[in-house]
């Protein structure tokens, strides 16, 4: 009797420690998953890691594992960057990863993965497999502008979002730096207006001709249609167009095959928009190909 006794016993204390210990197993696992799921870091169930040469711009700001963009001197038109980062699948099932991004500019920004469009139909990443996403941006016309400031990552199952990841975004155009004319010499003025004539007429656009030039040339009158450094500057139609300029100052000498031609003051030259040379007035007539020999 007293050995049946102990034996029941003995089979009572066995059954409580398992149970105490199934118990303890199970608490462990659920706690632990519970953080994986709402952890916020790249070794979580979804990991984000830069790829590729362009992953310089994904990154690791506080060394905490919370990377994010930073991006400046975007040049303002359209440009992709290719690969800035990779979306790593941690879980035991596929999901369908997703990305959404707030600033002024977003409807100008999109993530894309090797044709799909994150923002809108996602892209599903098999278990454990990397997808690479690039980024496409529009910054025309949006000069030193902050594109984005935040985005956010989804992970889906089933139409379910099971996962949620906040990051910063630092994206911002260059500032186009605005020529001054003010600053440069004449040869280097008349080189910049030949450029700027020679882009509208091949775009196929007009010109107007002497001090109404300028707004169709994109630059301000204010600045343009005055006396620079002793210059003036015009655009005229003639010899299918040039650059014409007047030295308000001193005389300037150019080169005619290879014999030295004064210019007057107030006579100027013609810059061919269409050819490397000057033209330079003998009696009432101009004539080609005259080079610079001395300005002031």
């Amino acid at each position: 009797m007293k050995y049946k006794t102990a034996l029941l016993i003995f089979t009572m204390m066995v059954c409580t420690i398992l149970v105490f210990n199934t118990q303890a197993y199970t608490s462990f696992n659920t706690e632990r998953e519970v953080v994986l799921q709402t952890a916020d870091d790249r070794y979580g169930l979804i990991s984000l890691n830069p790829y590729g040469e362009n992953g310089i711009y994904f990154v690791d700001e506080g060394n905490d594992g919370t990377y994010g963009f930073q991006l400046s001197d975007i040049p303002l038109e359209e440009v992709t960057y290719d690969n800035v980062m990779g979306i790593t699948n941690n879980l035991n099932n596929p999901v369908t990863i997703k990305i959404s991004d707030y600033g002024d500019y977003d409807g100008r920004v999109d993530f894309l993965s090797n044709g799909f469009y994150l923002e809108s139909t996602g892209r599903v990443v098999p278990v454990g497999e990397t997808i690479y996403v690039d980024l496409s941006i529009d910054a025309t016309g949006l000069e030193d502008t902050q594109m984005l400031e935040t985005f956010n990552i989804m992970a889906y199952q089933d139409d379910n979002e099971i996962y949620y990841m906040h990051r910063d975004a630092y994206l911002v155009t260059t500032a186009e730096e605005t020529y001054d004319p003010y600053a440069n010499d004449m040869p280097t003025n008349a080189a910049y207006l030949k450029q700027l004539a020679y882009d509208v007429l091949e775009s196929g656009g007009t010109i107007r001709e002497g001090s109404n030039c300028y707004e169709d040339l994109g630059l301000d009158p204010d600045i343009w249609d005055n006396e620079i450094n002793g210059y003036r500057y015009y655009y005229y139609n003639d010899y299918n167009g040039v650059i014409k300029i007047v030295n308000k100052s001193q005389k300037i000498y150019m080169s005619f095959y290879g014999i030295p031609i004064s210019v007057n003051k107030n006579t100027g030259i013609l810059l061919s928009v269409y050819e490397d040379y000057y033209y330079v007035k003998i009696g009432r007539n101009w004539y080609p190909p005259a080079y610079l020999w001395s300005y002031y």
